[in-house]
């Protein structure tokens, strides 16, 4: 990302936590998609990136509403794992102190420190410091139902299933068709609306 762009203000971030329908997600989601930054000449990079992943922390959260996760055991947590340095972790789990699923299972947190915790999680976010390794840790998560979510400009190139880019000064998600596919998960109409679709057949 260019840390040079402007970030967010705030009330968006605290709109996202706080949507609990499916209409005012869908809502929250279409505001945010199309609302300008906030010029940020005199903000620090590192405070603009911090804006950008609260941002992004607070999108995850909402694209769980959204998605359809195999079936399982209701009393079996659901694992939200992330691998790499990023904030996104600490702010996403800001986000759902006290908060369940739909189907009443608790999210459990989990930094992974090796490839084999993988296969443990439902949802799996990558930090940028993970690029040179992306390849290995998308293979290892294709294929078992993990929503793979990233923040580079190959990540879904390369196997991602969702990704956040910034386009003209608006923070905005992108999606792997084949990808979703060929997955066991079944997203909404209504979140992929919103977001920008990729194909590697088009693009080839």
């Amino acid at each position: 990302m260019n840390r040079k762009t402007p970030y967010y203000p705030n009330i968006f971030f605290f709109l996202l936590c706080l949507c609990v329908s499916i209409d005012a997600v869908s809502n929250t989601l279409y505001a945010l998609s199309g609302v300008p930054l906030r010029a940020a000449e005199t903000r620090g990079t590192t405070q603009i990136q911090a804006e950008e992943e609260k941002i992004e922390a607070a999108f995850i959260w909402q694209f769980l509403q959204f998605i359809e996760f195999p079936k399982v055991a209701t009393q079996d947590a659901f694992v939200v794992g992330f691998i790499g340095t990023s904030r996104v972790e600490a702010f996403f789990a800001e986000i759902i102190r006290q908060k369940h699923l739909q189907d009443g299972r608790t999210i459990e947190l989990r930094h992974l420190n090796s490839l084999d915790e993988i296969a443990r999680c439902n949802v799996l976010f990558v930090a940028p410091s993970e690029n040179a390794k992306l390849t290995q840790v998308l293979n290892k998560a294709r294929g078992r139902g993990i929503l793979t979510i990233g923040r580079d400009d190959e990540f879904l190139s390369r196997g991602g299933m969702m990704n956040f880019y910034i386009e003209n000064t608006r923070i905005r998600f992108e999606y792997n068709t084949e990808e979703i596919v060929s997955s066991k998960l079944h997203f909404s109409s209504q979140l992929l609306r919103h977001g920008r679709q990729y194909s590697k057949t088009a693009k080839e």
